[in-house]
């Protein structure tokens, strides 16, 4: 009897224990189960955004390339218009005065280039002699009233200007000074004077460029020449007018009454004379020359009526070199 209870306490027993270890067991399964899918999920949503991330960074790629071949296209049509804008510029450049250059420098000494300031000092004089005779027989001084040849006149012009400079400091500080810049060719020269260069500067505007070339060159290097040429300007006297042409009220609303071409061709060699200033330590007022030539590479480069304007963006891109202008 006792061990039919014993078999019967054991086998409950022993299934007892069996069915709380399925229980543990199954529940230890299923949770390890979740475990993984819940891994297993996480997993997939990590790759499903790395595979999202991937597409998105592929079609940015080829939104981007896109982009570029479109940039590419425009580069390509604005090149197109370019040269043809470059082709049009240049085909509007006026062609130089040949004959007039012949008549007034003949064959031997013509002008045919703008860069003459390292020319020679000797073709520098034969040419200006041959403009001021070429003057004279336009009969220009005796219609001004003179009967002097141009080249005493011009002497007698430049000794004028050099003995009565005008202000580059303080001009609007005083309504007198500023009333005597304003002024001051017409009180310097006198009516009759200007007059004559006037008219000179209006009937021979087709040899302005090479003639101011010729002048400049002459101004500039047979100063070099001991003992100077009466003729010649001093530098100092340069210095003081290429000043008053580029920063006083005086000087600028004189340009401004003047066409654009003389405007321009004034400004240019002022600026070049400020440069020569600057090389022998005689800009005595400072006047900073950076703005003057970016504003004139500016003006030069819309500038459509110059024969030499090439020659002169050249100059003007050495000196922003020189001057560490961008």
């Amino acid at each position: 009897m006792n061990s039919i209870v014993k078999v019967i306490v054991g086998t409950f027993v022993i299934a007892g224990v069996a069915l709380i270890s399925y229980q543990v067991v199954s529940q230890w399964h299923k949770k390890e189960m979740s475990i993984a899918l819940i891994n297993q999920r996480e997993e997939h949503q990590h790759k499903m955004a790395q595979f999202e991330q991937h597409i998105q960074i592929l079609l940015q790629f080829c939104d981007l390339l896109f982009k570029m071949a479109q940039f590419e296209q425009q580069i390509a049509e604005l090149q197109k218009n370019l040269d043809v804008f470059e082709e049009t510029q240049a085909e509007s450049q006026p062609a130089p005065p040949t004959e007039a250059l012949e008549k007034i420098f003949g064959q031997e000494n013509k002008v045919t280039a703008v860069n003459v300031k390292n020319s020679d000092c000797t073709k520098l004089y034969q040419q200006t002699k041959a403009f001021f005779a070429y003057i004279d027989k336009q009969g220009y001084l005796a219609e001004g009233g003179f009967s002097i040849p141009f080249g005493a006149f011009f002497k007698e012009s430049m000794k004028l200007l050099a003995e009565a400079p005008p202000t580059l400091v303080a001009e609007m500080d005083d309504i007198f000074l500023l009333a005597k810049n304003v002024s001051h060719l017409y009180r310097t020269l006198g009516s009759k004077r200007l007059k004559v260069f006037k008219n000179i500067i209006e009937n021979e505007g087709d040899v302005l460029e090479p003639t101011m070339a010729v002048l400049y060159g002459w101004f500039t290097t047979c100063r070099k020449n001991d003992p100077l040429p009466d003729e010649l300007p001093r530098l100092k006297t340069m210095y003081q007018y290429a000043g008053f042409f580029l920063t006083t009220l005086g000087g600028r609303s004189y340009l401004l009454r003047r066409d654009s071409k003389l405007r321009i061709l004034i400004n240019y060699y002022s600026i070049l004379i400020l440069d020569l200033a600057n090389n022998e330590k005689m800009n005595s007022v400072g006047i900073d020359i950076r703005n003057h030539i970016e504003l004139l590479f500016i003006d030069l480069s819309n500038q459509k009526g110059l024969v030499y304007r090439d020659g002169y963006l050249n100059e003007l891109e050495a000196l922003k070199t020189k001057y560490n202008l961008s």
